[in-house]
């Protein structure tokens, strides 16, 4: 199993912890270009493959003695970085203990990081496409109840829509892209039907109901097509963020 990482994870303690355990934990991990300055270096330098390692700091040794580790500062792990260009031209640094140039070449790096984004859009649907972070209020007993609530919605959903794959790939045979459920849509139209569903003496009706909606609701998905990725400030609320064709759908 490969565990893969976005930015925020690298540094001394996880690869440390990935490293010691009895059999290491294959990852990935993508690093900012500035993270340290030997990871500087070698995104200016021409090289796109190099074994390296991390040291640890003063702080990296003593949180790893708070959980049992005995870690000398200036410690070493050795790590593989490698040099991924992406598209639109950027440069990606990934750390990884896959060392084997054999085994694991240098090509295979750029699909091997891009598998992690069906998990990102599913963290985009619940945050901003179900509004997880605009709670109905403050106590915890209320949080987790939006909480959960919005995780079983999309879940739902996906669970009723999964039967539409055959119907959509008939409605759509003849067309230029491939088509899919219209989510946003989706989640509106289950939002005053949930209830029914669970008291009704005929929910097989209602499942029908849906998924005649949800076919009837579909978007293209098109190959290539990106966004900007725009730097904004922190924010300092959860507040859902989408774009600016999009209605609200709960």
């Amino acid at each position: 199993m490969l565990l893969i990482y976005d930015r925020g994870y690298p540094g001394f303690i996880s690869i440390f912890l990935h490293q010691t355990k009895e059999i290491p934990q294959p990852f990935l991990m993508c690093c900012p270009v500035d993270f340290t300055l030997g990871i500087k270096a070698f995104v200016e330098s021409d090289q796109k493959d190099i074994l390296t390692h991390f040291r640890s700091s003063k702080y990296s040794s003593a949180e790893l003695y708070k959980m049992g580790y005995i870690v000398p500062v200036e410690s070493v792990v050795d790590i593989r970085l490698v040099k991924v260009i992406l598209d639109e031209g950027s440069v990606e640094v990934l750390a990884t203990n896959l060392f084997d140039p054999k085994l694991n070449p240098l090509a295979v790096f750029k699909d091997l990081y891009f598998m992690r984004w069906g998990i990102e859009t599913k963290y985009d649907t619940l945050k901003n496409q179900l509004q997880l972070e605009a709670f109905s209020g403050q106590k915890p007993i209320t949080i987790l109840q939006d909480f959960y609530i919005t995780v079983f919605l999309s879940n739902l959903q996906q669970i009723i829509a999964k039967p539409c794959d055959q119907q959509l790939e008939t409605i759509t045979e003849k067309r230029k892209h491939i088509y899919k459920i219209n989510r946003n849509v989706a989640f509106g139209v289950m939002k005053n039907r949930i209830v029914d569903l669970f008291i009704s003496y005929n929910p097989e009706c209602i499942l029908n109901q849906l998924q005649t909606f949800f076919l009837q609701n579909i978007e293209p998905e098109r190959p290539g097509r990106k966004y900007p990725r725009l730097r904004k400030c922190c924010r300092t609320k959860g507040k859902y963020q989408a774009l600016s064709n999009y209605k609200r759908a709960i």
